[in-house]
């Protein structure tokens, strides 16, 4: 946005609203240009930054009388040698919520006033968990699909549910309100209830979010699988079937047999393997479950243990039934009965939970031959540093058997970061500031190395900046110089712990150094052993400076040849396009623009255009216009015709009586005509002397139709026989200009004496179409 409120001073800003994400760095133009002189006098600059939100206006940093008088702490300090510049540009070094709104920049440079606004939103980006990713379901009952959406901002956010088909759906959905979070994000929550039939096997939901972080809603999925229902058998059933036969037979033959009517034989359990993902995530929940079967009677012990990296075994969670230990002793346990006992005690009494793990109760279910299973579900947290590489089994006691174990080893990874492209303001313009921006998203667990390099177009590639796992930062900087770049991050942790950074790396390019070059964010990530770089390629442009208009000569004069030259320099590609226009309109008159290549790789050129002014461009707006690769719009100089001169001119001298004579009154008079402006003295002079006697000059008038001024004057004096001849002169000044008309006295009524006769006698005729006068002599002879 480029706005003028001065003749000269202007600020430029950024042109469209700024889109952040929460804790990202942002930086805000404020481009001061046509200014006088080569940089600013900061005795006399002041900059007043404002931020407007919700119907309030703060100040939020102010610059003035040479320093810094008010900063907030979200701003970084705009560098004085910036400001000579002419760059008066903020960076917000993590952006919040709270700081969304209008930034208005006013710069004074005594006595010139400009500003100018543009706006900043600030938003995050909903994390979107759906659960389950893959759910199976029997033929005949009901689960559900949860979709949450958390650490989303703004509210505003559309959830939406449909089949990988696109058919939407819209019934046996619980959609809730938006819920406001402590760090003033939200989260919202969507169930899809599922009673599928075998013709859904196979189908896909999806959660559709929509939100205006993202350029496309966003989908997950959830695969669903339908089953028919189990049907039960057991060995119990067929040690049933049998006995039912034995006892058949014994009833046929007649032999009792003793029927067991409340205890059955004891079935010894089976222990499936522990399931799990074949990678647990670091901080990311996972779900295990294992399964004891076909037991009985239903008294049983589990034990779980855990063995970390260094660590001793530990028991974490036990689990029996009432009186498991109790009834009886193991009989044929290959652990005699007495160590079985202190075992199971020793274990239940130490028993210490893991936190990372949550044992809810199992599920015991009764089988209809008379056993038990039971179903244990549990989930871990697990920490990449604690539990990768730990050793997971799980122990069970049940009557006289022999226990059983089953053992697994946890895997525990970590998330690897996704970089995106490096963002690159769409100009970069030379020996402005400029914010290199990598987001990093998305990772677990924290410790990440970020370096920054550039690569020269020699293939040169020199390390700039290196921030290592535990935040410490290395900028390269010229031996005994400061450096000149600088390096910050803002980074937010998640609900489901994983990390996103945005890297910035900020410096002031020159076309010389920067141009063509590459700069590259290299990324490793230590936990995953991940490493990724991206790169961006500077296309440095300086954008021209121009001088105010001149023009030649000094005072112009209306219908003669005016030059007005206009220098452009310091801008790059030496490309230019320079265009003159005179109130709004192109100036068909020929325009020359000559280009010139600088030391420093800048280029300069000066653009002038030659014509006559008319007596009605007096007051008229002269523009010239520039446009170049450097400039996100076109940029002008005016120039306003205040005074346009126009001199006076008077056609002739009239003479009353026309033929004069001596010792009689004789009135002179001109009309003095065009002039401008409308000071104009008019002066009578008398051969070479100026005469004051008899003259009246009235005040100048208006012609309305021109523009222009006239005024007359007269003479009235009684010629003398030495006048006879003599030049009379109008003599005219006009802006520290002279002009003069004469007008000579041809005839005069005269007595000649005897003193006159044998002179000779001269006749002049003066006239302004005579390139010099004609003279004509006679001698008066004696007669009579």
């Amino acid at each position: 946005m480029l706005l003028t409120l001065s003749e000269n001073l202007q600020v430029t800003m950024n042109s469209k609203p700024l889109f952040v994400l929460k804790n990202e760095g942002a930086l805000l133009k404020c481009i001061i240009s046509d200014f006088s002189g080569p940089e600013l006098d900061l005795s006399i600059v002041g900059v007043r930054w404002e931020l407007k939100r919700q119907g309030t206006s703060e100040e939020i940093y102010l610059f003035s009388g040479g320093e810094v008088k008010k900063q907030e702490p979200f701003l970084s300090e705009i560098p004085k040698e910036e400001l000579k510049k002419g760059n008066a540009s903020i960076y917000l070094l993590s952006a919040q919520f709270s700081e969304e709104g209008t930034y208005s920049c006013t710069v004074f440079v005594t006595p010139s006033k400009a500003e100018g606004t543009c706006y900043l939103t600030v938003s995050a980006k909903p994390k979107i968990l759906l659960t389950p990713q893959e759910l199976t379901i029997e033929v005949g009952t009901e689960k559900s699909v949860l979709c949450e959406v958390k650490g989303f901002y703004p509210q505003k956010i559309d959830v939406r549910w449909s089949t990988s088909s696109g058919a939407v759906i819209v019934k046996d959905i619980c959609t809730g309100a938006p819920a406001k979070n402590a760090d003033e994000t939200y989260t919202i929550a969507s169930r899809l209830r599922l009673q599928p039939s075998l013709d859904d096997n196979g189908k896909t939901y999806q959660c559709i979010i929509a939100h205006r972080t993202f350029q496309e809603p966003v989908k997950e999925d959830c695969k669903l699988t339908v089953t028919e229902p189990e049907v039960p058998t057991s060995s119990g059933a067929i040690v049933g079937g049998l006995l039912g036969g034995v006892i058949g037979t014994a009833v046929v033959l007649g032999v009792g047999f003793f029927v067991y009517n409340k205890y059955f034989k004891k079935v010894p359990p089976k222990l499936t393997e522990i399931t799990m993902p074949p990678t647990l995530k670091h901080l990311e929940e996972a779900y295990l479950s294992c399964l004891i079967t076909g037991f009985r009677p239903k008294n049983i012990c589990v034990v779980f243990f855990l063995k970390k990296k260094s660590e001793d075994i530990k028991a974490i969670f036990c689990w029996k039934t009432e009186d498991s230990l109790n009834r009886k002793e193991p009989q044929n346990s290959d652990i005699p009965k007495e160590e079985v006992h202190i075992l199971l005690s020793k274990e239940m009494e130490n028993c210490e939970l893991d936190k990372a793990f949550t044992f809810p109760d199992p599920k015991l279910e009764s089988n209809s031959d008379g056993t038990f299973n039971v179903t244990w579900k549990f989930s871990v947290f697990p920490d990449i540093y604690k539990h990768d590489g730990a050793v997971l089994s799980v122990q069970v006691y049940h009557e006289d058997f022999k226990p059983l174990e089953k053992v697994v080893k946890l895997k525990v990874i970590g998330v690897p970061p996704r970089m995106s492209q490096i963002v690159v303001p769409p100009r970069v313009i030379h020996s402005e500031l400029l914010a290199l921006t990598c987001p990093i998203n998305g990772f677990k667990p924290r410790p990440l190395t970020i370096v920054w390099c550039k690569r020269y177009q020699d293939g040169r590639e020199v390390q700039i900046v290196k921030l290592d796992s535990q935040n410490k930062q290395e900028v390269s900087r010229p031996s005994g110089s400061k450096s000149s770049y600088s390096h910050s991050i803002s980074e937010s942790e998640y609900e489901d712990h994983t990390f996103s950074i945005t890297s910035v790396l900020i410096f002031i390019p020159t076309v010389n150094e920067d141009h063509e070059a590459s700069f590259i964010c290299k990324v490793f990530h230590d936990a995953t052993k991940y490493k990724e770089n991206k790169e961006a390629t500077l296309d440095v442009k300086a954008a021209p400076k121009i001088d105010p208009i001149q023009y030649s000569p000094d005072i112009p004069f209306a219908d003669r040849d005016l030059t007005l030259s206009c220098r452009i320099h310091s801008f790059y590609p030496g490309t230019i396009k320079v265009t003159w226009y005179k109130e709004n309109k192109l100036m068909p008159e020929k325009q020359d623009t000559e280009k010139v290549e600088q030391l420093d790789d800048l280029f300069y050129c000066t653009s002038i255009v030659k014509f006559k002014p008319s007596k009605t461009d007096t007051g008229k707006m002269f523009m010239c216009q520039i446009e170049h690769e450097g400039l996100m719009e076109t940029k002008k100089v005016e120039f306003r015709m205040v005074q346009l001169i126009s001199p006076p001119f008077v056609k002739s001298i009239e003479c009353d009586p026309e033929l004069p004579e001596v010792g009689k009154p004789l009135t002179l008079s001109c009309m003095v005509r065009d002039f401008f402006p409308a000071e104009c003295n008019v002066m009578w002079v008398r051969g070479f002397e100026r005469t004051e006697d008899g003259i009246t000059t009235e005040d100048p008038e208006l012609d309305t139709e021109t523009g222009l001024y006239f005024r007359k004057s007269q003479r009235t004096f009684i010629p003398k026989d030495d006048d006879l001849g003599m030049e009379f002169t109008v003599e005219l000044l006009h802006y520290n200009n002279t002009y003069r008309n004469t007008y000579d006295i041809q005839c005069l009524n005269m007595t000649p004496t005897a003193l006159d006769f044998g002179k000779d006698f001269s006749f002049i005729v003066k006239h302004e179409n005579l390139k010099r006068p004609i003279e004509k002599e006679a001698k008066l002879l004696l007669s009579g």
